[in-house]
């Protein structure tokens, strides 16, 4: 077991997606997208996400995208840590809430952050430094991502095989 640095250490997490920007006098309530935002990029397939996708994300209908950061966020998590429940089964069950099926029960960003703080703050600082069993680090086999990414690339083909037939369609009517 390494031993874990003198300094704290700070992770950061962020997403480099894409962003919808909403104004900040906008009613929260109001703040909605439809969809899975990839499908409004040009691909045709949910598994070209790349990541779980929260259940309402595969709705067409109106939805929070706030509530469905916090499903990947949980679900990145307890993917990650899961195996630690018998260690730590209340932080696993911060996690758990964050990827209800519902929206509506899991809970904001903030809310989630102080249930945190409230489970760190049960530990003195002589648990908080003491050895942590290893996770495991691997929530996708290598072989189910080199299937994912097989299939994502056939799919890519078949669009852009699809985008050259209509291209050449059109050329040909054009040139008639």
């Amino acid at each position: 077991m390494q031993n874990r640095p003198v300094f704290p250490v700070r992770y950061y997490i962020i997403d480099f997606e894409f962003s919808i920007r909403f104004p900040e006098d906008s009613d929260p309530k109001q703040r909605l997208v439809t969809g899975l935002p990839i499908l409004r990029n040009g691909f045709d397939h949910p598994d070209d996400y790349g990541r779980e996708i929260a259940p309402e994300m595969l709705l067409d209908k109106p939805h929070c995208p706030f509530k469905s950061d916090i499903f990947q966020l949980g679900k990145l998590f307890f993917d990650y840590f899961h195996l630690l429940e018998s260690d730590y089964p209340d932080l696993i069950k911060i996690f758990r809430s964050m990827i209800e099926h519902d929206p509506s029960c899991r809970p904001t960003a903030a809310e989630a952050l102080k249930s945190v703080h409230e489970y760190h703050d049960g530990f003195t600082r002589a648990q908080l430094k003491g050895p942590v069993p290893e996770p495991d680090l691997s929530p996708m086999p290598f072989s189910q991502m080199v299937k994912r990414t097989h299939e994502a690339n056939a799919r890519q083909a078949a669009r852009e095989q699809k985008h050259l037939e209509a291209e050449l369609a059109k050329a040909s009517v054009t040139s008639s």
